[in-house]
């Protein structure tokens, strides 16, 4: 009998589908797509192309750029051309399918494995998460962790959009209803400054005393910015009567502008405690300055046997440590 050979035309793989979600997610970038999955740019590369001869169209607006005598084309952006969203969505369908079956299976064996997409902000992700995930891996170790490290408001959107199986976040504001949690986590607010700073004491501030400083936060989605607009609202105030406002991306970057002496700012104690080295720390003076940081999931929804399992495990840690 006579045997048919494949065209590599027809060779569509798993891993090429993945790599161009990725590459749409990092907004085009080829290097971050390639640092996220672990890959080489060029093997970035090679999967999009192969898309490109399997649909036999381009998926992306392309440009030509010249660099070091070489013709190099380059993805600018979030640039998907007509067929590259057509393509787009139906990928994403095709993922949400072959994840949903897998799940299924998993769930008919009783069996704990996959990979669990968590979306967090900073503070849990970087310094409660950890070591669930740690404990969780050590009886699991087929489990995979994918982490999505953004702010509060991003990280609940994700959620809901299905892009992750569960989320950790430091506020709920504006999404109370349409998900269930509980607290894993609970800190206080500070006042930091530079180190030779005039406030720097151990008197707490009075937050009506700030306004003539520069205040440097985070942006406007991020779980403690929301919750610093509250303890400024509680005290009677607005973040738009300080001298100037000056928004970062993450709290790694407030802190390092705050040593800098570029202003002062309100922040997580648990993040202020990992560089009180560089900053000094100071209490805010008769404001409500805790919060609740907290693990979430989309409501009136059946989980696959891993995400439960995680679920569990971190709420039984959190009892049994009360």
């Amino acid at each position: 009998m006579e045997s048919k050979t494949r065209e590599p035309k027809d060779d569509l793989r798993l891993r090429a589908l993945k790599t161009f979600l990725t590459l749409v997610e990092m907004g085009g970038s080829f290097s971050r797509t390639a640092e996220k999955l672990n890959l080489t740019q060029g093997t970035v590369s090679n999967h999009i192309g192969s898309l490109e001869k399997f649909f036999n169209a381009e998926l992306f607006y392309k440009v030509e750029r010249l660099r070091e005598d070489k013709i190099e084309r380059v993805s600018e952006g979030e640039n998907l051309n007509r067929a590259g969203i057509i393509v787009f969505e139906r990928v994403r369908e095709i993922i949400a399918i072959l994840n949903r079956t897998k799940e299924d299976i998993e769930r008919l064996k009783g069996e704990i494995t996959g990979t669990l997409r968590i979306a967090t902000s900073t503070i849990p992700g970087e310094h409660i998460l950890p070591k669930f995930m740690a404990i969780f891996k050590a009886e699991h170790p087929t489990v995979e962790f994918e982490v999505d490290l953004s702010d509060s408001g991003k990280s609940l959107e994700k959620l809901l959009a299905k892009e992750s199986d569960l989320a950790a976040v430091g506020s709920l504001v504006g999404y109370d209803a349409e998900v269930e949690m509980f607290p894993i986590a609970e800190e206080e607010l500070v006042l930091i400054v530079p180190p030779e700073h005039e406030l720097a004491s151990n008197i707490p501030v009075d937050p009506k005393t700030l306004v003539k400083y520069q205040l440097i936060t985070r942006e406007k989605t991020s779980g403690t910015r929301k919750e610093t607009e509250r303890i400024l609202e509680t005290a009677g105030l607005s973040i738009d009567e300080f001298q100037s406002v000056l928004e970062l991306g993450s709290t790694e970057a407030v802190i390092t502008a705050v040593s800098g002496g570029y202003g002062i700012s309100v922040i997580s104690s648990i993040a202020a405690k990992k560089s009180e080295n560089y900053i000094k720390i100071i209490p805010l003076k008769a404001i409500e300055n805790r919060r609740k940081l907290f693990m979430v999931r989309r409501v009136h929804e059946s989980y696959p046997v891993l995400v439960e399992a995680f679920w569990e495990h971190v709420k039984n840690s959190i009892a049994e440590n009360e």
